[in-house]
């Protein structure tokens, strides 16, 4: 689940939020701008804070493969 999604279904603000996982309001206002990806240790915290709903995987955009990972996914799905 992406944070956004669950700020809005929690009803927290993004304030609150950011006073839970001990992070600058900046920072959180940026991911959910999709200009910055938590660090690890605020990727923990963000997990334990939403009790697992957003995971580190869900910062990155995996709906789209980048051009130069298409080989490489065709070659091994074809060795299968």
């Amino acid at each position: 689940m992406k944070l956004k999604e669950w700020l809005t279904l929690s009803g927290t603000s993004q304030t609150d939020f950011a006073r839970a996982v001990a992070s600058p309001i900046s920072t959180i206002n940026r991911m959910l701008k999709g200009q910055k990806i938590p660090t690890h240790d605020l990727a923990v915290r963000i997990y334990f804070v939403t009790h697992g709903a957003v995971q580190p995987n869900d910062f990155y955009d995996l709906s789209v493969v980048p051009p130069e990972v298409r080989p490489a996914l065709i070659n091994h799905t074809r060795k299968a």
